[in-house]
């Protein structure tokens, strides 16, 4: 089981990687004044991508050092949070970027994330 851990735990690292240099890629080849709807779009899925792996991983690994709960309970609850933040911060950038993001926007969208998961950890 132990090894089983550290091969997802590996490769999900290296899938964080994979899509680091795939956003960072886009950020330093690309000129923000000219690009398209179609990579604005594909930079925001890596980013995401990357964030959900890497969220993943950390809030996994931070879970994994207690194991109280069995490892499948443990991946579910690290991937419902690593997707709340990554969406979370993916909704924070474009927001920002239409020069839409309000304090008090923020505020909800985070009392909202946090309603919802206290919806999940209460079944």
């Amino acid at each position: 089981m132990f090894e089983n851990t550290k091969k997802q735990s590996r490769s999900l690292l290296i899938l964080s990687a994979i899509f680091l240099i795939g956003t960072l890629c886009i950020v330093f080849f690309t000129d923000p004044n000219t690009v398209s709807k179609v990579l604005l779009f594909l930079f925001y899925v890596s980013l995401s991508a990357f964030l959900m792996s890497f969220f993943t991983f950390l809030l996994y690994s931070y879970r994994g050092r207690k194991p109280e709960r069995l490892y499948t309970e443990i991946m579910s609850v690290s991937l419902r949070q690593a997707f709340l933040l990554t969406l979370l911060i993916i909704v924070f950038l474009i927001l920002s970027s239409h020069q839409l993001l309000f304090w008090w926007l923020g505020i909800v969208l985070i009392i909202t994330l946090v309603f919802i998961e206290g919806f999940f950890l209460s079944n």
